[in-house]
């Protein structure tokens, strides 16, 4: 149960990313195990800042042509340095705002409606914060508390959430949200950063939400299960509720036609949809 995203184009974040990997510029180094923006230092490796994935020491260079950034001293390349400092600080945005504006709760139907909303977007604070700590089987980024319970928080710079991981979060059954910041522009900032990470939902999706599933699945038991028939290419539900249509007086419906459209279609299987016009049987 996720929203949708918010039409980014999946390829160019993948070759902004790709691109990052060997780019020396870095907008965020660490300064006495804080993130800093290069433009809340003083210039060259007077700075006092190293590299958030090796620990290299790094130049802040504050031109007036090029992209503010850091670069290593050395003139290495750090394949990690870009992802890791992104990640640093939205986990430190996180742990000192100590809330989220979250997304929109939905269920896409398997059907042709438009989603339903369970939650709208809520600004959500914490009552305290973990990083980088076991999860049952996972490590999320971040581990918000809310209440008595758990809210994992993922960051995808260049890596998302696989299908093995995310076999897992289902398993345990705690909602995670990710925050998909892999085609921010090469300067940002922490107000960017922080807008995108604390405020903003554009960027923002449910990877998995207990809430969801368990709303869905009462979704469904409020329906009738009514099996398919069959006849040639078509298929038809009988007795339909609405009625859709009627043959020699007795009321149906065109699966295709008139089930993935109407409003009362809850779920639509292989030999079966969920109708929620049609009243439940009660057998004795």
């Amino acid at each position: 149960m996720n929203n949708d995203n918010d039409g980014r184009n999946s390829d160019e974040g993948r070759r902004i990313a790709s691109n990052c990997a060997s780019d020396k510029r870095i907008p965020f180094g660490l300064k006495n195990g804080l993130a800093m923006h290069v433009d809340e230092v003083q210039r060259g490796l007077g700075c006092g800042c190293v590299c958030p994935a090796c620990e290299a020491p790094l130049i802040a260079r504050h031109g007036d042509k090029n992209i503010h950034h850091f670069a290593h001293a050395n003139g290495a390349s750090c394949a990690g340095a870009y992802e890791t400092s992104l990640h640093l600080v939205a986990k430190q945005l996180l742990e000192e705002e100590m809330h989220i504006v979250l997304p929109a709760v939905t269920a896409n139907l398997k059907n042709n409606r438009a989603p339903i909303e369970f939650a709208p977007e809520f600004d959500q604070r914490f009552d305290s914060i973990e990083l980088e700590k076991k999860l049952g089987k996972t490590i999320p980024d971040v581990t918000a508390i809310i209440g008595g319970n758990r809210l994992a928080i993922e960051i995808k710079v260049t890596h998302g959430i696989d299908d093995e991981k995310l076999s897992r979060i289902r398993q345990e059954g705690v909602s995670t949200l990710e925050i998909d910041l892999s085609d921010l522009p090469r300067d940002v900032d922490k107000d960017l950063l922080r807008n995108h990470v604390i405020e903003a939902t554009g960027r923002k999706a449910w990877i998995y939400n207990a809430y969801a599933v368990a709303r869905y699945a009462h979704l469904l038991k409020s329906g009738r299960t009514m099996p398919m028939t069959f006849r040639g290419m078509v298929s038809h539900i009988d007795n339909c509720p609405k009625p859709a249509r009627r043959w020699h007086g007795k009321p149906y419906a065109n699966v295709m036609d008139d089930c993935l459209y109407c409003k009362f279609n809850l779920h639509v299987g292989s030999d079966f949809i969920v109708c929620a016009g049609a009243p439940k049987v009660v057998r004795n």
